[in-house]
């Protein structure tokens, strides 16, 4: 398939290009430098030249908190450039793959989110990606929505400065000890395999629509933390706060596990971390 990826640099951009491009697909991917997604008529000279059967787009602000006080930059990269997209590949007959977020939920259900469940957005983040959900859907009937979460990945996030897992890395050495959430629950999922699973989406010819892809399993951020302590040896302790120690953070579900009334989960978040740890280079 001819495929255009914007966001081709990102944390999962990087992986899905690589992987799609390994299972012989025709992949133009370009970088936020290479391509503004904000500039309409660059949008549209890009799609009319390269002429893509499928555009996947791997752009977002996801900077959680930062969202909160930049409204315009998070509703313009997770809201309307997705409703752009969306009307102009609708325009050349394009089908559209965006990515969304567990965090268009509220995390009052306390048992995973499937694909029908009502969205019930928290924060500005959550609010602006349901926005550019709704948008899609309402701009172009050839689309995938994507729901994932908790990503990490080798190339880690350009926004956020890495990942989680490093992040704990870097602060157990550093200070001997690292302050995380008790009271959020998730999935955490590692890049690679969510471009495995989101090629075999592709590949699979399944109906346009939104999906949930995540880690199979459970596990608070708190104890995954533990688990990356844990597996590296590090002389570390990881102490358990809430939510309500981080003040003016923005507002997060509580429970956000998804899972598919479709696909298969992921592979489990434990044995995926282990993956992760020996590609960086932290375990043999």
């Amino acid at each position: 398939m001819k495929i255009l990826l914007t966001g081709a640099a990102g944390q999962l951009g990087t992986d899905l290009a690589r992987e799609l491009q390994t299972r012989n697909h025709a992949v133009t991917p370009l970088t936020r430098a290479e391509l503004d997604v904000t500039d309409t008529a660059q949008m549209k000279a890009v799609l009319s030249e390269t002429k893509p059967e499928l555009l996947v787009n791997c752009t977002a602000e996801n900077r959680v908190d930062d969202c909160e006080r930049m409204l315009d930059e998070a509703f313009t990269l997770n809201a309307l450039v997705p409703a752009r997209m969306a009307a102009l590949t609708h325009e050349f007959g394009i089908a559209l793959m965006h990515f969304s977020t567990d965090y268009v939920f509220d995390g009052n259900k306390r048992a995973p989110y499937l694909e029908s469940d009502t969205p019930r957005p928290l924060s500005a983040y959550g609010v602006s990606k349901f926005a550019g959900e709704q948008m899609i859907r309402q701009r172009n009937a050839r689309h995938y929505i994507v729901r994932v979460m908790g990503l990490y990945g080798v190339a880690g996030s350009r926004g956020k400065g890495g990942n989680f897992v490093e992040a704990i890395i870097s602060r157990a050495r550093a200070e001997g000890r690292v302050r995380v959430v008790t009271d959020q629950t998730g999935a955490p999922t590692y890049t690679p395999d969510l471009a495995a699973g989101v090629a075999d989406l592709i590949e699979a010819g399944r109906p346009f629509g939104t999906y949930h892809l995540a880690a199979e399993g459970e596990v608070t951020w708190f104890d995954f933390a533990r688990e990356i302590i844990r597996r590296l040896g590090l002389a570390a302790q990881v102490e358990p706060v809430t939510s309500a120690d981080f003040t003016g953070r923005a507002a997060r579900p509580a429970y956000s596990v998804m899972r598919s009334e479709t696909l298969a989960p992921l592979r489990h978040w434990s044995d995926a971390l282990n993956l992760y740890l020996r590609e960086k280079g932290h375990l043999n």
